[in-house]
């Protein structure tokens, strides 16, 4: 039996056409257009893996700026002609606040670094022209998260 790992939206085609068939989705929740799919929680396997997409200002951005963009960025994500168009793509909308995302962020490198670690991988001939420095109070700022993010954006930060 063959078996393919991947994100749902570019494989939804082949999902929804029976040329694949799904054994289990790794989010916490299934999927609603896809509701007979179980999660992996419930084949037995406690794994959740999501994909996320997320957008991020200069770590020194002023506080005003990055909780407007925040704001905007949960607004239009939050619209149901977004989230409608979203979902075509088997995407889920989530709007988070500024704590919220960094909290996101830091639990998200934490888990992956620890399977990083554990199973030895090892980046070779990578380059890091810009670490991603915190600020003096140990924050890394944000401006937002999301679990997706529109194909063609409709509003404007003024």
């Amino acid at each position: 039996m063959r078996v393919l790992v991947g994100t749902l939206p570019g494989y939804a085609g082949q999902f929804q056409s029976q040329v694949i068939r799904g054994l289990a989705v790794s989010s916490e929740q299934r999927v609603p257009e896809y509701a007979d799919t179980p999660t992996c929680g419930e084949g037995g396997f406690p794994f959740v893996a999501v994909s996320w997409v997320g957008v991020f200002a200069p770590a020194k951005v002023d506080e005003t700026i990055a909780a407007k963009l925040n704001a905007a960025i949960n607004e239009m994500v939050a619209e149901p002609a977004t989230e409608a168009e979203l979902r075509t793509f088997t995407m889920q909308t989530s709007v988070r606040s500024l704590a919220d995302t960094e909290r996101y962020f830091r639990s998200e490198v934490a888990k992956w670094g620890q399977m990083v670690e554990a199973i030895g991988i090892v980046a070779k001939g990578f380059r890091s022209t810009q670490p991603m420095e915190p600020l003096e109070n140990g924050r890394v700022e944000f401006a937002g998260a999301f679990n997706c993010c529109p194909p063609k954006p409709k509003h404007a930060m003024r």
